[in-house]
């Protein structure tokens, strides 16, 4: 029941994973979970005063990238502890929540989305340079412009779907619609 019931939403940043999650969320009266806000609680039972310190200096020093690979052993945490507490609800992943070059990280999130049959990926167009393109004209803050072109390109998002919603032209309800008939058909 619990794999059946959830509703897992995910993509690159600014791809309208939030938005389109409040929408599906209220229709069908679950609640809306947000890994970027609820991770937070879940990175405090594991966190590492020494990666603190690695953590200011690479976005001081705007090493986005550093950044980015030192935060992987979170998110993954993040994924587990949500998915361990977390059913009957709507789940939106933060764009790095599903990106991961460690083998072991990367293998480690398919095993647990792997019985979840609505996770649904949100992307803007089939023509990845057009994803790339329609995407990074959404980027202001320089984390996402520095590790934007990368996450978008990144194989894990298709490889952790099970179904790509590509959203260009489309208003966020008309997304929703979308996600809410294929949702209901599998349940």
């Amino acid at each position: 029941m619990k794999y059946n019931n959830t509703l897992i939403l995910i993509g690159p940043c600014r791809s309208g994973k939030s938005t389109i999650a409040k929408i599906i969320s209220k229709t069908i009266s679950k609640p809306n979970i947000c890994l970027d806000i609820v991770g937070y609680d879940f990175i405090k039972e594991i966190y590492n005063k020494k990666d603190e310190v690695l953590y200011k200096e690479y976005l001081n020093n705007q090493k986005y990238m550093e950044w980015f690979k030192l935060t992987r052993k979170y998110e993954a945490y993040v994924v587990e502890r949500a998915l361990e507490e977390y059913e009957d609800c709507v789940i939106d992943f933060g764009a790095g929540h599903s990106v991961y070059d460690n083998e072991r990280y990367a293998l480690k999130i398919i095993k647990l989305l792997e019985p979840y049959k609505n996770i649904f990926l949100l992307f803007p167009s089939v023509d990845i340079d057009r994803a790339v393109e329609i995407l990074m004209k959404r980027y202001d803050y320089p984390l996402h412009i520095a590790t934007g072109e990368y996450l978008i390109r990144h194989k894990s998002y298709f490889q952790l779907s099970k179904y790509v919603i590509y959203t260009e032209k489309k208003t966020p309800k008309e997304t929703a619609d979308e996600i809410l008939s294929i949702y209901n058909k599998s349940n």
